[in-house]
């Protein structure tokens, strides 16, 4: 899914859709779902971009999708689709034309606004038909039915292990490759993973998104939360093997099997 944006100070303009400044009434939202949704042209299309009388000649056919290709302005990237083409420019020029009414964020893709809206509006249109899961994209759906089917269709070239998700093939790569992309841009840290970079940020700007509900601490990772949380209900889901014992951590059991192997 896109990467989202954000406006400085303020809602971004667009060309294409109407954005209130202000939120008073759900009108913003029938906007948003009124508005046509991108269809992108990926040139799978085999011959379809002919008229309908040359689809018999191969070569009439070859020739009217040779002379229907935009090329993009920054790169060699083409396609048969001018819309497709504007929206990929966007990429090179760092364009995001439609915003949101409810926040600051702002996207490239008129597609991508009708589905982050709807993290405001709480809609989950997809749902599950094996449980009471929904949720608010088409490919989060998708990849949450794997849960049920077993399917794993993302495996290493390197070993044999498979995923689910494709970002999670791509995390699991760079133990291998030992590529750290993501990095600090305060200090000179880099990270394999991007969210492993976002908990880092927290260091520096100090912030503390996971609150306790019991008390009144806050964490910067949501697996510290999750361990405190413990100390309330005092849970100890982690049980070492071969004393039994149990902890309210993972850590806390790696710790413990020290004591046996020596």
């Amino acid at each position: 899914m896109e990467q989202e944006g954000r406006t400085n100070g303020g809602a971004t303009s667009s060309p294409n859709l109407v954005v209130p400044t202000e939120i008073t009434t759900p009108d913003w939202i029938e906007a948003y779902h009124n508005e046509e949704v991108d269809i992108f042209d990926h040139d799978n299309r085999k011959g379809d971009t002919s008229p309908q009388n040359n689809r018999s000649d191969p070569h009439k056919q070859q020739t009217h999708r040779q002379l229907d290709k935009h090329p993009c302005r920054f790169c060699p990237y083409s396609s048969s689709s001018a819309t497709t083409v504007a929206i990929h420019e966007r990429t090179h020029t760092g364009e995001r034309p439609f915003s949101c009414g409810a926040c600051e964020k702002t996207f490239r893709r008129k597609a991508s606004l009708i589905v982050h809206v709807r993290i405001h509006t709480g809609e989950k249109p997809f749902k599950c038909n094996t449980c009471s899961r929904a949720f608010n994209h088409k490919s989060n759906l998708a990849e949450h039915e794997r849960i049920h089917t077993g399917e794993k269709p993302f495996r290493c070239n390197t070993c044999s292990r498979a995923f689910t998700r494709k970002y999670q093939l791509a995390n699991h790569e760079r133990t291998h490759t030992r590529e750290k992309p993501f990095k600090c841009n305060t200090c000179s840290r880099a990270f394999g993973h991007k969210r492993t970079l976002v908990e880092h940020t927290r260091i520096h700007t100090g912030e503390k998104p996971f609150k306790c509900n019991t008390c009144s601490r806050a964490f910067i990772q949501k697996s510290s939360l999750a361990i405190h949380e413990r100390t309330h209900t005092r849970e100890k889901p982690y049980k070492c093997e071969t004393c039994s014992r149990v902890f309210a951590s993972h850590a806390g059991l790696q710790n413990h099997r020290k004591i046996h192997r020596k």
